[in-house]
């Protein structure tokens, strides 16, 4: 059949219509193919990022939260090796602290931020009133005392013995050694050894709490105020009192009439308990026999048999939680509770009274958990760390110090007009004694009218007397320069010792004793006084009359040194994060 022209023209153009939307549907699908790939590639890099940022803001965050606890913000050096995964450091200029923060995303992403912080600095007075970092210390007839502080006694490495008379106002701790306390030494605040620790024939003790891990033994009256924590053994004989509670990893022996805990008692070991009070419960872990005779318990709980119960008022209930064994518990135990063995019940008579009933064979009773004790920080390895003081002289003269030599030759002894010198002086004054072996102030008094310091190798100081000569308050430091900055003391060769015994410290007057070798403390007339701190290699005490020697703590700040960064026991400057000046990511 023949068509017509207008027919053909009329397919010509569909087909061209068809053509041309063939070629626009082809060009989108191109694109929106284009888009998806790009959409997938920026997911996976977004993902990636968002990773790494949010690992970089976790650093940041744990670098601000560090420098706003404890402070120290020039030396951050954090790592995180588990997601998020970060590295943290940071450095100090012009009163800014810069920390940067690498995250790291899962897909291998890293994304850099810089904030910027203002910080301001302060220096760190020593810690403590007397700090020895190492040598044993037998001490008798002193004072530590602290209007408005702690006064610490810290001994780094070595014994400590007081067989004497003492009073500390604050905290006892020797980091490395054990410690033995008789007659009348006391301690007010807390107590801690990683030695035994021994308080024999006392009539005082300890305020605080005891912390030993080693073992703890109280005897004859003394009086532990607080808890008792002992990784060794613990025993409380002969009207020993612990008005807290014992927890100790090994036995537990407790006996005496007049010997009493007011807490409870939880223990690793064997118990063995003789005709004291306890007031809490007794219970311990361990399988060996209990013995229990006379006396006074709140309740008494064992993993072990009782080889002994006898006589004894219990005001709870008793458990032994061993199966398969016979616990003797004789007639005159009164138990207020329940008496219940997982073994039998050997006995005589009428046998024990228990308001509770009694059941042997007992199931389902509940075997104690082993106690633990663990290490406080202040006996921990990063707790202590020595202050290095080494001497710079700009510092001194930055604070306001006018810097000389020692007159005549360092002898204030026996040179009257060297004595003249220093209290004729009205500004702040250090005193360069360092070419001098010794400088010997035997029995001199020095009428101050500024602040004196001297830096010095040795000092014979005997007797000496520091007097306030215009009722005003100085300072007066005796100073043996640790040059070597190893936060270690290091004690120089032709360097020797501060000796100190006998000197008498006027109220207003306070001041710093600082040797990386050893300064000598002690009395043999009374009435010897240091206001401020004693912080030495190691400390000697030597002479014992009363009355006793006062160490009046007073936290000292010395211009002029750089100190290491200070733990407990140690000092320094430290740094403390202000507000945020600036943040952003590095390219």
């Amino acid at each position: 059949m023949l068509r017509s022209d207008t027919e053909r023209d009329e397919r010509g153009s569909a087909l061209v219509s068809v053509l041309v939307i063939m070629l626009v549907l082809s060009i989108g699908g191109l694109a929106l193919a284009a888009i998806v790939t790009n959409t997938t590639s920026m997911l996976v890099q977004n993902r990636t990022t968002v990773q790494s940022r949010a690992a970089a803001d976790a650093g940041l965050s744990e670098a601000i939260a560090q420098g706003r606890r404890a402070g120290g913000v020039c030396a951050i050096g954090l790592t995180s090796t588990s997601a998020p995964r970060y590295t943290v450091s940071s450095s100090c200029s012009g009163g800014k602290v810069t920390i940067t923060s690498t995250g790291f995303g899962e897909d291998g992403g890293t994304t850099v931020t810089n904030a910027v912080y203002s910080v301001t600095s302060a220096y760190q007075g020593l810690d403590g009133a007397l700090v020895s970092a190492s040598g044993s210390l037998n001490v008798s007839s002193i004072d530590v005392q602290s209007a408005t502080n702690d006064g610490d006694i810290i001994l780094n490495t070595g014994n400590f013995d007081c067989n004497n008379s003492m009073e500390v106002d604050g905290d006892l701790i020797v980091r490395n050694g054990s410690v033995s306390l008789s007659n009348a030494c006391l301690i007010r605040g807390d107590l801690m050894a990683s030695g035994n620790i021994v308080i024999n024939n006392n009539a005082v003790g300890v305020g605080g709490k005891v912390v030993t891990l080693g073992s703890f033994s109280l005897t004859t009256g003394a009086t532990v105020t607080g808890d008792v924590f002992a990784r060794g053994t613990a025993t409380v004989n002969s009207g020993g009192k612990v008005n807290g509670g014992i927890t100790a990893v090994g036995n537990v022996t407790i006996s005496g009439s007049a010997t009493r805990v007011g807490g409870s008692i939880i223990s690793g070991g064997a118990i063995e308990f003789n005709a004291a009070t306890v007031v809490g419960s007794i219970v311990t872990s361990s399988t060996s026999d209990a013995s229990f005779y006379k006396g006074t318990v709140g309740s008494v709980r064992v993993a072990g048999r009782f080889s002994s119960f006898q006589e004894t008022s219990v005001t709870g209930s008793v458990e032994s939680t061993r199966a398969g064994q016979s616990n003797s518990v004789t007639p005159g135990t009164v138990i207020g509770g329940a008496l219940r063995v997982a073994g039998t019940i050997s006995t005589w008579g009428a046998g024990p009274s228990a308001a509770g009933g009694i059941t042997q064979n007992a199931t389902g009773l509940v075997v104690p958990t082993a106690p633990t004790v663990p290490t406080p920080y202040e006996l921990t390895t990063e707790a202590f760390v020595w202050t290095d003081l080494p001497y710079a002289d700009t510092a001194w003269t930055g604070a306001g110090y006018t810097v000389l030599p020692a007159p005549g030759g360092c002898d204030f002894q026996n040179v009257a007009a060297n004595v003249a010198i220093v209290n004729a002086r009205t500004t702040p004054t250090l005193y360069d004694a360092r070419s001098c072996s010794d400088v010997k102030m035997y029995n001199v008094t020095f009428n101050l009218k500024t602040d004196i310091a001297f830096v010095l190798k040795s000092a014979s100081a005997q007797r000496l007397k520091i007097n306030s000569a215009d009722g005003q308050p100085h300072q007066f430091h005796l100073i043996s320069p640790d040059a070597t900055v190893n936060q270690l003391p290091t004690c120089a060769s032709g360097y020797g010792t501060i000796v100190l015994s006998d000197v008498a410290m006027a109220p207003l007057i306070t001041g710093a004793a600082y040797s990386p070798c050893t300064i000598s403390i002690g009395q043999s007339s009374g009435g010897s006084r240091w206001n401020g701190q004693i912080y030495a290699g190691t400390v000697a005490w030597g002479g014992n009359s009363t009355p006793r020697m006062i160490l009046d703590y007073k936290e000292v700040d010395l211009p002029g040194f750089d100190p290491a960064a200070g733990g407990g026991g140690g000092g320094g400057v430290t740094t403390t994060l202000g507000a945020l000046v600036s943040q952003r990511d590095v390219p």
